[in-house]
């Protein structure tokens, strides 16, 4: 009896002087992803799709997360309902419009008692990923900054400067059989040099005027469409191939857009220019929207891709890759739980510990005097 009390105490001792930060185990199941997408505004949603996940324990759940790129930001992005075949397919849409690409870098899923009155992070990690850092950089200069802090990328301006183009292309064909030669020529003026930009060949005052006219930024949709190629070649993920291979379409469909206005529309006669304006503001359309030539169900690729196309993938650039493994404690949480005042020793704690441990040596060293001593008694 003496030994098992020993033994007890022994445990309890040891216990004491770990340290609170060790990191202890087990295992979980599940693989997935979780994807920006845009909702109300650009890249604010986050969509979490999994399989195979290990059911959580009665009494507790699984809460997301979204971490910033230093770790002191945590936002929590709801906690995740798991079926009974271990599906998860979970959504979160930032209720200021946060852009997500550009604010948070890891996604960590925690497991949480259930009630919980915590708002942070319990500390104890069922999954965590981060994106590549080659990946995050091109991603956030498509969809997030382009130049640099700018709060737009370069993807998401190529979308807005054919969005104006496409508006203009689609109010003049609208007015097709009632607006004068000089109102149609000075509409697809607007919508030329939208797509080209002042660098373009057919940038020009082609309703003579005296004015060059547009739409949209200045800049030009064509040029913003190059950026997006240059920003997605930087990208290990195969969504950058396939974002720089969908803006090429959006630029070849964009030359046949202004090939079409130039000839058949500006240096047509009247009726080829009305006949025309239709099929103008169809070819826009497709390089914004893409269009499904091969009737398989999907736009993508040369001859397809728009605009639209292109700016997804650059969002799937920055796809977090979810596998199960080892959960995690750690304790206090690294992520959210602000440190405490700084007071006192610092060495204190590592004294007490080191004190603890001696105390175990002592107490193991009497025990077993105690026990020789003993046995000294019986033998004589």
């Amino acid at each position: 009896m003496a030994k098992l009390k020993l033994m007890v105490l022994a445990a309890f001792v040891l216990l004491m002087a770990v340290p609170a930060s060790v990191v202890l185990a087990q295992d979980v199941t599940g693989v997935g992803t979780a994807t920006i997408s845009d909702d109300a505004f650009f890249s604010d949603a986050v969509t979490y799709e999994m399989t195979g996940v290990t059911i959580p324990e009665e009494g507790t759940a699984y809460e997301s997360w979204l971490i910033s790129d230093d770790g002191a930001t945590a936002l929590s992005t709801g906690v995740m309902d798991v079926d009974d075949e271990g599906n998860v397919n979970h959504t979160f849409t930032s209720p200021s419009g946060e852009n997500l690409v550009r604010s948070y870098s890891q996604v960590w899923i925690s497991i949480e008692p259930v009630p919980d009155t915590d708002t942070a992070p319990s500390g104890t990690y069922a999954f965590q990923t981060q994106i590549g850092s080659t990946d995050l950089s091109s991603a956030r200069a498509l969809v997030a900054d382009w130049p640099a802090d700018s709060g737009i990328g370069a993807a998401t301006r190529l979308v807005d400067q054919l969005e104006a183009a496409h508006a203009e292309a689609s109010s003049a064909a609208s007015q097709s059989t009632t607006a004068t030669v000089s109102e149609i020529n000075d509409s697809i003026e607007r919508v030329v040099n939208a797509i080209e930009g002042p660098n373009g060949s057919n940038y020009a005052d082609h309703d003579a005027d005296g004015t060059i006219e547009s739409v949209g930024d200045g800049v030009g949709a064509i040029p913003h469409a190059n950026e997006v190629i240059t920003a997605a070649s930087t990208a290990q993920s195969a969504h950058g191939a396939t974002a720089q291979e969908n803006a090429q379409s959006s630029i070849d469909l964009m030359n046949l857009a202004v090939s079409k206005a130039a000839a058949d529309v500006i240096g047509g006669t009247e009726s080829e220019a009305r006949l025309n304006l239709g099929r103008v503001a169809g070819l826009v359309d497709n390089a914004l929207n893409g269009l499904d030539t091969n009737l398989d169900g999907t736009i993508s690729g040369s001859g397809e891709a728009g605009a639209r196309q292109a700016y997804r993938e650059a969002q799937l650039i920055g796809t977090y890759i979810l596998v199960g493994g080892a959960v995690v404690t750690t304790t206090p949480d690294p992520v959210v739980t602000p440190a405490l005042p700084s007071t006192g020793d610092s060495t204190i704690p590592l004294l007490a510990q080191a004190g603890l441990a001696i105390a175990l040596i002592l107490m193991l060293s009497g025990g077993l005097l105690v026990t020789t001593e003993r046995r000294s008694k019986k033998s004589v």
